[in-house]
């Protein structure tokens, strides 16, 4: 059975920015929207930091791992495995979906 447990943030961290830079020195710009954790692992989901033309943000879900002696340092690395990508897509954001409704 799939462990799930979604940890709510509160505003100064959702302020939490990862860059990530690909081969060509390209540099992308990602907040921090929830993390949780699923089977024992924790994850974040991650939102792009500024929206697109259309006003629309993509996101990804990266592993949340520790780099490091710091325990606090952390390393986001995004999810080879596309189907599990894609499942931790989905139960993120139908969680947050969800909190949304009930603050309403």
């Amino acid at each position: 059975m799939d462990e799930f447990e979604m940890n709510g943030m509160d505003g100064n961290e959702m302020d939490d920015l990862v860059v990530f830079e690909d081969e060509d020195g390209v540099e992308y710009s990602f907040t921090v929207e929830d993390y949780f954790f699923y089977n024992g692992e924790e994850y974040a989901l991650l939102a792009d930091a500024e929206p697109d033309e259309e006003g629309n943000k993509g996101c990804i879900v990266c592993q949340v791992v520790p780099s490091g002696d710091d325990e606090e340092e952390e390393e986001f690395v995004p999810v080879a495995d596309e189907d599990l990508a894609e499942k931790l897509y989905e139960i993120a954001t139908t969680k947050l979906s969800e909190e949304e409704e009930e603050e309403e």
